[in-house]
């Protein structure tokens, strides 16, 4: 399937405990669960004298509490298929889930 970069938030930002969803960084946390979309590179698929981009994503939830990482894991397992590198944040108390695919993404169209 192919995706668009809002496509991919919009069903992120519908997730079952209504975090909020960064793209990219966000400024102030305030210590509370997040959601962070990311595109880490694109690599070239070569066909003919042309060629399309494989866009990998990660996709890191990082919550306090053990289960809603869980909850949040299984809810982007749903639209990606994704690999889930797990870790625990001893420092911060998160326990944190990056979840890192490529797919392949058309650009959005503008509205002027």
């Amino acid at each position: 399937m192919i995706y668009t970069q809002g496509q991919i938030y919009n069903y992120l930002s519908q997730n079952p405990l209504n975090l909020e969803v960064f793209v990219g960084d966000a400024e102030n946390l305030n210590g509370g669960d997040y959601i962070f979309f990311d595109i880490t590179n694109e690599d070239m698929i070569h066909y003919d004298n042309r060629g399309a981009y494989q866009t990998y994503i990660q996709i890191t939830i990082a919550t306090k509490n053990y289960d809603n990482r869980n909850l949040l894991v299984n809810y982007v397992k749903k639209f990606l298929n994704v690999t889930v590198n797990y870790e625990k944040a001893i420092d911060f108390e998160y326990f944190i889930a990056r979840c890192e695919c490529g797919i392949l993404m058309k650009p959005e169209q503008m509205s002027v």
